[in-house]
């Protein structure tokens, strides 16, 4: 295309020049662009040229890592003394190192609630201090990040699995279209034959309880390799001890049930805790005791109404 224009265009400067060369240079030349426009316009016509852009757009598809900052993850149940949480961020840092070209990473923390952080060196930043996990909110959090739900490629989560708080996590994964990949952080109760455990599994009490009457407190205590070991389990509120039971350990899986028995004398709102003392074999304290808040209020007239 650009030859045949050329080649005219030379042609017609030549057979100008000699038409009108008598002519003023500015008349010719100005008869002689007209000519040219003329010819290109005709050019483009017969050629119909096409002007393309292309641009080249890699888009990495996203993986989420979602990690447990909650208090339970600062247990050291490790073979080398190293927390839940230590082991944990461990690992999100060697997989981020080995996904981190091929993906679009994100990370979040969650406990009670779920934070998104800008950059994997954050993590040196916290704590494992959350009051509670919440499995739920950190799925629900996974789904706002940046890209959108199907850009997803796989959501890594990370927790010791304790979730106690509202929703249940897997009703919210059902829901995703996203593979959510679940990593236990943790040793299992049961899973070493030298391993030592007691914990407080459950705890119940009344709402509200009556002044100067008996009230009940029943909780769940299981033992883990210390079958025939007896121990105290303890009742208080505040720095004060309301009642004490002694508990023989079995071997069966599952907690075994206790009762106190005391009667409140002070109105208002008490946090009862019940409590196992420290044991010199057992290495994890932190789930050896539960509390529960209860109100104390003065009983009221009974009235039995029949109509």
């Amino acid at each position: 295309m650009l030859l045949v224009t050329l080649a005219t265009v030379l042609l017609v400067a030549v057979c100008y020049f000699l038409t009108f060369g008598r002519l003023q240079p500015r008349q010719w030349i100005t008869l002689l662009a007209l000519r040219i426009l003329a010819i290109v316009i005709v050019v483009l016509l017969l050629f119909r040229p096409m002007f393309t852009y292309e641009k080249e757009r890699v888009q990495r598809r996203s993986v989420i890592f979602l990690l447990d900052t909650s208090s339970s993850m600062s247990i050291s149940d490790d073979a080398h003394g190293r927390t839940r949480f230590a082991l944990a961020s461990e690992r999100v840092q060697q997989w981020w190192e080995q996904l981190d070209e091929p993906f679009d990473l994100h990370l979040i923390e969650f406990s009670e609630r779920a934070r998104e952080l800008e950059d994997v060196k954050q993590l040196a930043t916290l704590a494992p201090d959350g009051k509670a996990t919440s499995l739920s909110r950190a799925l629900v959090a996974a789904t706002r990040v940046g890209p959108k739900q199907r850009d997803i490629e796989a959501i890594l989560l990370l927790s010791d699995g304790v979730h106690n708080s509202a929703r249940k996590p897997e009703e919210i994964a059902r829901q995703l279209s996203t593979t959510v990949h679940t990593i236990g952080v943790g040793a299992s109760l049961r899973g070493s034959a030298t391993h030592r455990d007691v914990q407080l599994t459950g705890l119940n009490c009344a709402d509200s309880l009556m002044l100067n009457n008996k009230a009940r407190i029943s909780a769940s205590v299981e033992g883990v390799g210390l079958a025939g070991r007896v121990i105290r389990v303890v009742l208080g509120d505040g720095g004060e001890v309301l009642d004490e039971v002694e508990l023989t350990l079995d071997d069966i899986e599952g907690g075994q049930e206790v009762e106190f028995e005391f009667r409140p004398t002070v109105k208002g709102r008490h946090t009862y805790t019940v409590r196992v003392p420290p044991l010199e074999e057992v290495r994890i304290e932190e789930n050896n005791a539960r509390s529960v808040v209860a109100l104390v209020v003065a009983p009221g007239i009974r009235v039995l109404y029949l109509e």
